[in-house]
């Protein structure tokens, strides 16, 4: 693929720039198991898991009474802020941002994550000079790029099925990064559906 062409450049988050998914797996976990019992709790967090790119407000409002829900999602914020900052950077991923800023081409985020936390820990981790702008929940992914008014040509870096099928709507050109997904069937996912384009993480890619 030649990367050169594109003029902007989207990156979901988790598993993309930070190696965040799984430490979010255990802090939904935390968030969810003092309001039903193990059993429920464990088929909650694989659902989570396995809808990775969708709003959280979504996934948690479809198992969880309004009251309930937002109980979680305030314990999971919590949990999330002492997530993040352990979270390593995907290997090659702050290289590549600096070799894309340095050739004048726009980076969005465009991720299911909360949008204000997205900024918030951007901001922490001091990469957000590199990011023209962040996109995230409570809107979704197909939502938020519509508002983004972002500049054709456009490649898309995601590591979820969500992420795939997101670009097919948008008809986006897409790169699978597996090397820090949590989705345990993206090779079959990605055979069955075709997707050539794949890379373990950006120390390899070139500009």
């Amino acid at each position: 693929m030649d990367i050169e062409k594109y003029n902007t450049f989207i990156f979901d988050f988790d598993g993309v720039i930070l190696d965040s998914n799984f430490v979010k797996k255990e802090a939904i976990y935390k968030s969810v198991i003092n309001f039903t019992d193990i059993e429920n709790a464990k088929k909650f967090v694989n659902y989570f898991i396995d809808n990775s790119g969708i709003p959280r407000e979504k996934k948690i409002n479809k198992f969880f009474s309004s009251g309930i829900s937002l109980k979680i999602q305030n314990k999971y914020e919590q949990n999330l802020e002492i997530t993040y900052k352990k979270s390593n950077f995907v290997p090659g991923v702050i290289s590549f941002l600096t070799k894309l800023k340095k050739n004048n081409k726009d980076i969005l985020i465009l991720s299911g994550g909360n949008q204000n936390e997205i900024k918030s820990i951007i901001k922490i981790r001091k990469i957000d000079n590199y990011f023209s702008n962040v996109y995230g929940g409570p809107l979704t992914k197909e939502e938020n790029f519509k508002i983004s008014n972002a500049k054709e040509p456009i490649l898309f870096f995601g590591d979820s099925k969500h992420d795939y099928l997101v670009s097919l709507s948008l008809n986006l050109d897409f790169i699978f990064v597996y090397g820090y997904t949590n989705q345990i069937n993206w090779k079959e996912f990605i055979d069955i559906n075709q997707c050539k384009d794949v890379i373990k993480d950006f120390d390899n890619i070139l500009i």
